[in-house]
């Protein structure tokens, strides 16, 4: 039996990480984060990990507990490129 794990999305894997090291800056546990959330711990690890896509509200969930700036998460992300 293979199992197939999902493919890791390079833009949810930095989100994820930005997650988990804000999360761990504040000290908080991976459970409490996901009750927060109203996700599962299993979802959330994932998450961190690229693997696993949040919705808004999952993530609103997350600046809320973790008491972060809404762009926090996300100031990261490279500006779209100019098409010429």
């Amino acid at each position: 039996m293979i199992l197939e794990f999902p493919s890791r999305d390079p833009q949810g894997q930095a989100l994820g990480e930005r997650l988990r090291g804000a999360r761990e800056a504040r000290g908080a546990s991976l459970e409490r984060l996901s009750a927060a959330m109203r996700i599962s711990p299993d979802k959330l690890r994932r998450a961190e990990a690229g693997r696993e896509r949040l919705s808004g509200s999952e993530l609103y969930g997350a600046i809320l507990e973790l008491h972060l700036p809404m762009d926090l998460l996300f100031k990261a992300r490279s500006p779209p490129s100019s098409v010429t």
